[in-house]
């Protein structure tokens, strides 16, 4: 466990120190580009909630998102994330399978009995249960960590074909 740990905080300290130099890089050209497709795109934007007890990948995730174009509200606790969700319309939740009080599944199963169809997205540092692809069914996938950003953001931008990123 120390060891997967270990990959997790060395994989999101370069994930973080590469998207940052791209950012610092491009940041100039991304404004110009953004200005832009705000004038001629008229589809919704991808608005992201990020649901995690781990600030560490809370922050790591939520930059990525951010450099990466993508509206995104971070929590680190589920029940903040069902107040956001009550008080605001996303696009997608990105959401921990284990967190304290209230676990990814769960967090699920309450947004479905709102009433309110979001996709989800499950992040695990755990093996992935039996349980846990019950509740996912086929249409959430499960995404393991350490993230693998590139699939992460390929993924994001699949389920999300109608929103520009």
């Amino acid at each position: 466990m120390i060891e997967r740990i270990t990959r997790l905080t060395d994989n999101l300290r370069d994930i973080t120190g590469l998207r940052k130099k791209s950012y610092l890089d491009t940041h100039i050209l991304e404004i110009s580009r953004d200005a832009a497709r705000k004038e001629t795109d008229e589809r919704p934007a991808l608005n992201v909630l990020l649901v995690d007890d781990e600030p560490v990948i809370v922050e790591t995730v939520s930059e990525i998102l951010t450099v990466n174009h993508i509206e995104n509200t971070a929590v680190m606790d589920p029940l903040q994330a069902l107040e956001a969700i009550k008080e605001q319309h996303f696009s997608l939740i990105i959401s921990d399978v284990s967190m304290p009080g209230m676990s990814g599944p769960q967090l699920f199963k309450k947004v479905r009995e709102l009433g309110i169809d979001t996709p989800f997205i499950f992040m695990t540092g755990y093996e992935v249960t039996a349980h846990l692809k019950e509740v996912a069914g086929e249409a959430s996938p499960i995404v393991n960590k350490p993230v693998d950003i590139s699939k992460l953001l390929d993924l994001i931008k699949n389920m999300n074909n109608g929103y520009q990123n």
